[in-house]
Protein backbone atom coordinates (compact mmCIF):
# COMPACT_ATOMS: atom_id res chain seq x y z
CA UNK A 1 0.00 0.00 0.00
CA UNK A 2 1.65 3.09 -1.35
CA UNK A 3 0.66 6.06 1.81
CA UNK A 4 0.53 10.01 0.24
CA UNK A 5 1.11 12.59 3.39
CA UNK A 6 1.15 15.79 3.08
CA UNK A 7 -0.06 19.08 4.91
CA UNK A 8 -2.35 21.61 4.95
CA UNK A 9 -2.30 25.07 2.63
CA UNK A 10 -0.29 27.93 3.90
CA UNK A 11 -2.16 30.05 6.60
CA UNK A 12 -2.69 32.66 7.89
CA UNK A 13 -0.65 32.25 11.03
CA UNK A 14 2.09 30.32 8.87
CA UNK A 15 2.87 33.66 7.38
CA UNK A 16 2.78 35.60 11.12
CA UNK A 17 4.90 32.68 12.70
CA UNK A 18 2.42 32.39 14.89
CA UNK A 19 2.04 28.72 16.21
CA UNK A 20 -1.55 27.18 15.82
CA UNK A 21 -1.25 23.25 17.00
CA UNK A 22 -5.26 22.60 18.12
CA UNK A 23 -6.09 26.30 16.83
CA UNK A 24 -6.43 27.29 13.73
CA UNK A 25 -6.55 30.11 10.88
CA UNK A 26 -7.39 30.46 7.20
CA UNK A 27 -5.95 29.83 4.55
CA UNK A 28 -4.08 32.29 2.54
CA UNK A 29 -4.68 32.38 -1.27
CA UNK A 30 -0.96 30.88 -1.53
CA UNK A 31 -2.69 28.24 0.58
CA UNK A 32 -5.56 27.68 -1.64
CA UNK A 33 -3.54 27.80 -4.96
CA UNK A 34 -1.72 25.31 -3.41
CA UNK A 35 -4.64 23.18 -2.84
CA UNK A 36 -5.95 23.07 -5.84
CA UNK A 37 -2.50 22.47 -7.14
CA UNK A 38 -2.41 19.58 -5.35
CA UNK A 39 -5.60 18.28 -6.36
CA UNK A 40 -4.35 18.92 -9.74
CA UNK A 41 -1.14 16.72 -8.96
CA UNK A 42 -3.66 13.94 -7.57
CA UNK A 43 -5.53 13.42 -10.41
CA UNK A 44 -2.69 12.74 -12.60
CA UNK A 45 -1.86 10.27 -10.71
CA UNK A 46 -1.79 6.82 -11.01
CA UNK A 47 -3.24 4.26 -9.39
CA UNK A 48 -6.30 6.16 -8.43
CA UNK A 49 -6.44 7.07 -5.07
CA UNK A 50 -9.01 4.52 -2.50
CA UNK A 51 -9.63 6.24 0.27
CA UNK A 52 -8.01 9.49 2.07
CA UNK A 53 -7.72 10.34 5.95
CA UNK A 54 -7.91 13.78 7.22
CA UNK A 55 -7.19 15.74 10.36
CA UNK A 56 -9.93 16.88 11.80
CA UNK A 57 -8.67 20.80 11.90
CA UNK A 58 -10.51 22.84 9.49
CA UNK A 59 -7.13 24.11 7.75
CA UNK A 60 -6.45 20.64 6.49
CA UNK A 61 -10.36 19.80 6.07
CA UNK A 62 -10.42 22.88 3.56
CA UNK A 63 -7.25 21.64 2.15
CA UNK A 64 -8.08 18.43 1.32
CA UNK A 65 -12.16 19.81 0.04
CA UNK A 66 -10.14 22.42 -2.31
CA UNK A 67 -7.72 19.87 -3.42
CA UNK A 68 -9.95 17.11 -4.30
CA UNK A 69 -12.53 19.06 -6.25
CA UNK A 70 -9.53 19.15 -8.72
CA UNK A 71 -10.15 15.25 -9.05
CA UNK A 72 -12.38 13.94 -11.87
CA UNK A 73 -13.21 10.48 -9.36
CA UNK A 74 -15.06 9.73 -6.01
CA UNK A 75 -12.48 9.43 -3.33
CA UNK A 76 -14.12 8.61 0.06
CA UNK A 77 -12.60 10.86 2.58
CA UNK A 78 -12.96 9.67 6.60
CA UNK A 79 -11.91 12.81 9.23
CA UNK A 80 -9.31 11.12 11.59
CA UNK A 81 -8.51 12.39 14.88
CA UNK A 82 -5.06 10.82 15.03
CA UNK A 83 -4.12 12.95 12.34
CA UNK A 84 -4.16 16.81 14.08
CA UNK A 85 -1.45 18.52 14.75
CA UNK A 86 0.63 18.27 18.34
CA UNK A 87 -0.84 19.93 21.16
CA UNK A 88 1.08 22.63 21.92
CA UNK A 89 -0.46 23.79 25.25
CA UNK A 90 0.93 27.27 26.04
CA UNK A 91 2.53 27.72 23.29
CA UNK A 92 -0.41 27.58 20.63
CA UNK A 93 -1.00 31.52 19.00
CA UNK A 94 2.32 32.64 20.12
CA UNK A 95 4.65 33.57 17.55
CA UNK A 96 8.04 32.14 17.40
CA UNK A 97 9.77 35.12 18.49
CA UNK A 98 7.57 35.39 21.82
CA UNK A 99 7.50 31.66 22.48
CA UNK A 100 11.64 31.57 22.57
CA UNK A 101 11.33 34.70 24.93
CA UNK A 102 8.71 33.78 27.43
CA UNK A 103 9.51 29.48 27.58
CA UNK A 104 13.60 30.25 26.49
CA UNK A 105 14.55 26.39 27.34
CA UNK A 106 11.05 24.88 26.33
CA UNK A 107 11.39 26.69 23.01
CA UNK A 108 15.10 25.09 22.16
CA UNK A 109 13.97 21.72 23.08
CA UNK A 110 10.82 22.12 20.72
CA UNK A 111 12.52 23.27 18.00
CA UNK A 112 15.94 21.57 18.76
CA UNK A 113 15.45 18.38 21.41
CA UNK A 114 12.23 16.60 20.46
CA UNK A 115 13.51 13.44 22.94
CA UNK A 116 14.04 16.19 25.93
CA UNK A 117 10.90 18.69 24.86
CA UNK A 118 8.40 18.65 27.98
CA UNK A 119 5.00 20.63 27.35
CA UNK A 120 4.57 23.47 28.43
CA UNK A 121 0.93 24.69 30.40
CA UNK A 122 -0.65 21.56 28.75
CA UNK A 123 0.10 19.99 25.40
CA UNK A 124 1.64 17.12 24.11
CA UNK A 125 5.20 15.47 24.04
CA UNK A 126 7.04 14.74 20.84
CA UNK A 127 6.33 10.74 21.98
CA UNK A 128 3.14 11.54 22.11
CA UNK A 129 2.41 12.44 18.62
CA UNK A 130 4.82 9.57 17.48
CA UNK A 131 2.39 7.20 19.52
CA UNK A 132 -0.70 8.84 17.59
CA UNK A 133 1.54 8.43 14.51
CA UNK A 134 1.77 4.72 14.58
CA UNK A 135 -1.48 4.21 15.70
CA UNK A 136 -2.58 5.71 12.08
CA UNK A 137 0.14 3.29 10.30
CA UNK A 138 -1.05 0.46 12.24
CA UNK A 139 -4.80 1.37 11.26
CA UNK A 140 -3.71 1.37 7.71
CA UNK A 141 -1.88 -1.86 7.99
CA UNK A 142 -5.02 -3.12 9.01
CA UNK A 143 -6.53 -2.24 5.98
CA UNK A 144 -3.75 -3.70 3.93
CA UNK A 145 -4.67 -7.12 5.66
CA UNK A 146 -8.16 -7.23 4.90
CA UNK A 147 -7.39 -6.82 1.43
CA UNK A 148 -7.54 -2.55 0.70
CA UNK A 149 -4.17 -2.30 -1.48
CA UNK A 150 -4.50 1.21 -3.57
CA UNK A 151 -3.05 4.35 -2.70
CA UNK A 152 -4.04 6.24 0.24
CA UNK A 153 -3.97 10.26 1.24
CA UNK A 154 -3.42 11.77 4.37
CA UNK A 155 -4.11 15.04 5.10
CA UNK A 156 -2.23 16.27 8.03
CA UNK A 157 0.34 18.99 9.69
CA UNK A 158 3.91 20.36 10.08
CA UNK A 159 4.45 18.02 12.98
CA UNK A 160 2.01 15.06 12.45
CA UNK A 161 3.95 14.56 8.78
CA UNK A 162 7.19 14.65 10.64
CA UNK A 163 5.71 11.73 13.46
CA UNK A 164 4.42 10.00 10.79
CA UNK A 165 8.25 9.54 8.36
CA UNK A 166 9.68 9.02 12.06
CA UNK A 167 6.99 6.15 13.17
CA UNK A 168 7.89 4.69 9.72
CA UNK A 169 11.27 4.16 10.38
CA UNK A 170 12.95 7.12 7.53
CA UNK A 171 14.47 9.12 10.22
CA UNK A 172 15.48 9.31 13.44
CA UNK A 173 13.73 10.33 16.77
CA UNK A 174 16.45 12.56 17.74
CA UNK A 175 16.76 14.56 14.51
CA UNK A 176 13.13 14.83 14.08
CA UNK A 177 12.84 18.37 13.98
CA UNK A 178 15.71 18.13 11.99
CA UNK A 179 13.90 17.09 8.46
CA UNK A 180 13.64 20.56 7.11
CA UNK A 181 10.61 21.98 6.91
CA UNK A 182 7.56 20.12 5.83
CA UNK A 183 6.50 22.02 2.91
CA UNK A 184 2.52 22.21 2.70
CA UNK A 185 0.65 20.49 0.04
CA UNK A 186 3.61 18.61 -0.87
CA UNK A 187 3.55 14.69 -1.23
CA UNK A 188 5.31 12.69 0.70
CA UNK A 189 5.50 8.54 -0.13
CA UNK A 190 5.38 5.87 2.04
CA UNK A 191 5.25 1.97 1.01
CA UNK A 192 3.68 -0.53 3.95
Amino acid sequence: MDIYITRHGQTEWNVAYRMQGLNNSPLTEEGVNGAINLGKELNGMTPRFSMCFVSPLKRAIDTTELALSQVDYEIPVTVETLLREMDLGAFEGMNKQDASYVYPEAYEAFVHDPDNYEPVDGGESFADVIERARQMLDKLHELKKEGESGPVLLVSHMIMVEALLFASGTTDAKNLRETGPIKQTTLYKLTV
